[in-house]
């Protein structure tokens, strides 16, 4: 092999080499060192922990204003989807909801008084029987009313839910309070292809700068 292809072959190794750990440093630099370092006079740390406040800032209002906001996340609620709950709760609700009614009623009976004949009307009625025709009176009524209160009900509750939470607040908060080992395990875990691919492109433009210049030297500045 002569000696010119192996000066291109050592010159585009070199570039290749350069080029990827480059960009490995350059990715690794996005979360390391997580602690501030003063080197030849400067603070060298790494990306995402020196402006993970500001990340965090920036990263709510994306979420708030782009992606979500509790305006719509409560339209998204439909008062058929409420209604399947308020049917189980009426229902886990029935029997304390028929106890009521029956002392109530019972007791209402009992202070129903004839003098001159000191009767006890609750001794005659049928307490049972009124009970049940009313609980189920009252419970269709309850069904009814809390189900044509829910669009109301929604409509106000996001309103009032407008004024106490922030998708803003809840992001910034998050991401402000995670590990940083923890964060990065999450990029990682989602851009690890990319990350990797950006290494690799490194090493292929180190290899072609590598070429493109070793041609300078041996062509055009010979």
């Amino acid at each position: 092999m002569s000696e010119t292809i192996i000066s291109l072959l050592v010159s585009m190794l070199i570039g290749g080499f350069i080029g990827w750990i480059t960009n490995l440093i350059a990715v690794k630099a996005l979360f390391h060192p997580h602690k501030s370092y003063r080197i030849l006079g400067f603070d060298y740390q790494g990306l995402l922990p020196k402006r993970k406040a500001e990340l965090a800032n920036n990263l709510g209002n994306m979420v708030e204003g782009e992606l979500i906001n509790i305006p719509e996340l409560i339209k998204k609620v439909k008062p058929e989807d409420v209604n399947p709950f308020i049917d189980k709760m009426i229902d886990d609700h029935k029997e304390n909801i028929q106890k009521a009614i029956y002392n109530y009623i019972n007791d209402y009976l009992k202070s129903i008084k004839f003098p001159l004949f000191n009767i006890d009307i609750s001794k005659h009625i049928s307490t049972n029987t009124i009970v049940t025709k009313t609980t189920e009176t009252v419970i269709k009524l309850l069904r009814n009313k809390a189900k044509e209160a829910v669009p109301t009900v929604l409509t106000k509750a996001g309103n009032e839910v407008i004024k106490h939470i922030s998708v803003h607040d809840i992001v910034k908060e998050k991401v402000d309070q995670m590990d940083l080992d923890k964060l990065e395990a999450m990029v990682n875990r989602i851009a690890d292809k990319e990350m990797k691919m950006i290494e690799y492109l490194g090493g292929v433009l180190g290899v072609l700068v590598g070429a493109v210049q070793w041609v300078i030297q041996h062509f055009l500045l010979s």
